[in-house]
This record gives structure tokens, sequence and C-alpha cells, in this order.
């Protein structure tokens, strides 16, 4: 079986799978916080706020891990990930910066157009773009990168489900703000994207950053410096 693609820079592609799984445990952490509070909608604070972190993360990781894996040679693809990765951080980071910041200091109307949790206001909107959307669109591209020697590598079939995923969860969102859908469709759509978002993503990183480790780790990337020799002090 052939190995994995090798990235621009294999330690560096490591370092951001590690950090989208890190976040990723994160954010499922802060759902099992409002769980704990009764499971209210919208999320109690800490819920908010940490899973407002977790995407401030994971985002730019993301985009880091296209980065690396665009290759040597510049193509199509490659440039188009990158695009949809940068899109994609942009909107999430600032999407949630404004969560954390933004909403406390604006007069309540406003804070609600701009709450994510809110149905179909301006901040759930650019939400459901990223995290639908872009986050679908570049979820194939990224696992098109990672299958150009290995079409069969788990990592690359749960980043490409994760995608497809995601962009259902993104249409049908998209087609409930322009017309009313049956709930059982807007269900299906929570469904694939939960599962798209802290799952499937999450776990095509934690066994990406495993197959490149074990692959890679003797390359010169992966090796500790050598100490230098102590100075021999003449005289």
């Amino acid at each position: 079986m052939k190995a994995l693609s090798r990235p621009r820079n294999p330690r560096l592609a490591v370092t951001a799978s590690l950090v989208i799984v890190g976040a990723q445990l994160t954010y499922l952490l802060s759902l099992a916080l409002n769980v704990a509070a009764g499971f209210p909608m919208p999320p109690v604070a800490a819920t908010r706020t940490i899973a407002s972190l977790s995407v401030i993360a994971s985002a730019p990781a993301f985009l880091l891990l296209a980065w690396c894996l665009r290759g040597t040679r510049r193509n199509a693809i490659g440039d188009l990930s990158i695009v949809t990765a940068a899109a994609f951080a942009v909107i999430s980071v600032l999407n949630r910066a404004v969560q954390l910041v933004v909403l406390s200091i604006v007069p309540v109307q406003t804070a609600r157009s701009l709450d994510l949790y809110v149905t179909y206001s301006l901040g759930q909107d650019a939400e459901m773009l990223a995290w639908g959307l872009l986050f679908g669109a570049t979820g194939l591209l990224v696992a098109r990168a990672m299958s150009v020697s290995e079409v069969e590598a788990w990592p690359v079939r749960l980043l490409a489900a994760s995608g497809v995923m995601a962009l259902i969860a993104g249409l049908v969102y998209g087609a409930a703000v322009i017309g009313s859908l049956p709930e059982w469709v807007g269900g299906i759509g929570i469904a694939a994207g939960g599962a798209a978002w802290a799952l499937l993503w999450p776990l095509s990183a934690a066994l990406y950053a495993s197959a490149m480790w074990h692959t890679h780790q003797g390359s010169t990337k992966f090796r500790k410096r050598p100490p230098r020799a102590p100075h021999r002090i003449l005289g």
C-alpha cells in the first residue's frame, strides 16, 4: 500500500492536525457542559465561550493544513483549497470574535441579529456559510490533496465524508432560509453537520497525524537537532 502524499512540511502538518483534534475535543467538552446544565438553548455562557475559543484555534489550523498539503507544485485544486480554507478561517474566527466581544457591548436588538444561536440571524448565516459550504468544500479539496498517492487511506475517506456531510448541512440551511422545510429535513441537516464537525473531522485529523508521524519520523524535519559538543577550554 502506498504511503500518504508527503506534505511540504510534515511536522507542521502534524501540528495543525493535532490542534484540530485538541480543539474539537474541547468543543465536545463545551457541549457536555451544556448537557449537564439541562441543554438550554441558547447554551450556557461557559459553552458559548469554550466553543468559540475552540473554533478560533481549529479554523486557522485547517488553513495551515491545507497550505501544507498544497504540495510543491502549484495546481488548481491546491490553490482553490487555500482560497476556501482562508475564507472559512476568516469568517469562522470573525464570527466567534463577535460572539465573545461584540455581543456584550452592542444594543440588545443588534446583539440578537448577530447572535449565532438566534434562528436565521446574521451570526447564524455566517456560521453556516463557514461550517457548511466553505468547510465542506475545503474538506473535499484537502482530501483530494491528501489522496494524491493513496486514495484508500482512512484519513482521506473520513475527511471527504465530513466535507460531503457539511455541504449537506449548509445546503439544507440555505434551503430553509429561502423557504420552509419539514422539520425532519432540518434534523437531517443538523445531524449531518454535527457528525462532520465533531466526529469525522477530528478523527480524520488524528489518523492523519498518526500516519504522517510514522511515515516521516525518519525525516530530518522530524528529527531533533543533536546537542552541540561542549567547547573545550584551551590553555
